[in-house]
């Protein structure tokens, strides 16, 4: 890779993605109840002594052995001296058959997607592999602080790192079977050490510096529709569901705060309703769930078929990016016997509200109609 573009490597690095999430999820029940909110503190993890090792370990164990992953080379690439990289979402594409394929250089962006979202500073450490070729391992600092170079070329940097442990290597395809059979965790951190020598050595991208000038590629949602997704998310945790269900995420719609957003304006307008009258029917009809202390809600099947139908809806509108209206219709689609009973408080239904929804944007006339074949009340 030319040296002006090696920094570019962290823009594949992407923190905020679905999979991501899905596998810091899996990792958390790793680590059981009573250490799992570490993962997503950094502030109760500084006094954790697991500290930074033990999220490593607890991602790197959860895709070992709770994931199916297999080491594959990358598809055909057309041009020269490129290599293509897999998004997270082709690694896993499905997160509920936890199986995939990637190489060492895809891995090792998963890894760092995952570590980067609980806010840690990885790095893409790139060594010879034989003659011709290159191979890709995980480095992780263990302490956090500004990071002001975003391409390392002295490896003398970073072993000296290691040895004073204030840096973590991994061997992400341990998780692969690679190497004869999958590692454990302390194999693939020895193995990683014993592939970092000097004469090996290409350079290191370390993510946290390379910030500065270099964002997350996006994934298929716009900043509005994932802030409505991590809202559903905290509603979710807040009124004590084990479960993420659709009515977390219709009533993050409801509950959007900060300026005045018109999307929702024009969905209160045709209910004739102001925002308290509405927060108030969704609340009276809400009921606390019940958890075991310290558990993270875990996203339901029609959850999951909301977000992915949300992608279909965007892309028969021609657009690159999930909106908040393709989010709210996919909602819509979805049945739900709270968003049905919502309705009903509202002097309404849902079905109606899709025909609304329906005349105002004639983008929907796209949509096939294969989508309206779910009956019943599914889940709330």
């Amino acid at each position: 890779m030319a040296s002006e573009f090696r920094a570019s490597l962290a823009a594949f690095v992407q923190p905020s993605h679905p999979v991501v999430q899905h596998i810091l999820l899996d990792s958390a029940d790793r680590l059981g109840a009573d250490a799992s909110s570490y993962l997503f503190d950094p502030f109760r993890r500084a006094g954790w002594v697991g500290g930074t090792e033990g999220v490593n370990k607890a991602l790197y164990d959860c895709l070992a052995r709770e994931y199916r992953i297999r080491y594959a080379f990358e598809p055909p690439s057309y041009e020269r001296d490129c290599q293509v990289i897999r998004p997270p979402h082709v690694i896993i594409p499905s997160v509920e058959k936890k199986a995939g394929v990637g190489t060492c250089i895809d891995l090792c962006l998963l890894f760092a997607s995952c570590l980067e979202s609980v806010r840690l500073q990885p790095l893409l450490i790139v060594v010879r592999e034989g003659e011709s070729f290159l191979h890709c391992l995980l480095g992780c600092w263990t302490d956090l602080s500004e990071r002001f170079e975003p391409v390392v070329t002295d490896p003398g940097r970073l072993i000296d790192a290691i040895r004073k442990a204030k840096l973590l290597l991994l061997e992400a395809t341990g998780v692969t079977g690679r190497a004869g059979k999958v590692l454990s965790f302390n194999e693939s951190a020895g193995l990683a050490c014993e592939l970092l020598h000097e004469d090996r050595f290409l350079f290191a991208v370390d993510v946290a510096a390379a910030r500065q000038t270099v964002a997350p590629l996006q994934f298929p949602f716009q900043p509005g529709a994932v802030e409505v997704i991590r809202r559903a998310e905290v509603i979710a945790r807040e009124e004590g569901y084990a479960t993420l269900e659709t009515r977390h995420l219709f009533g993050s719609f409801l509950l959007y705060e900060g300026a005045e957003d018109p999307f929702m304006e024009q969905i209160f307008s045709y209910l004739a309703a102001d925002r308290t009258f509405l927060l108030g029917i969704y609340r009276k009809i809400s009921r606390a769930g019940i958890r075991t202390k310290g558990a993270i809600p875990r996203p339901t099947l029609n959850y999951r078929r909301v977000l992915e139908d949300a992608r279909f809806v965007a892309g028969d509108e021609g657009r690159k990016f999930v909106e908040k209206k393709h989010l709210f219709y996919a909602l819509l689609l979805s049945p739900s016997a709270f968003v049905d009973r919502f309705f009903r408080e509202a002097g309404t239904s849902r079905g109606q509200a899709r025909q609304m929804f329906q005349g105002k944007y004639s983008w929907t006339k796209k949509i096939p109609e294969t989508l309206f074949e779910w009956t019943g009340d599914g889940e709330g």
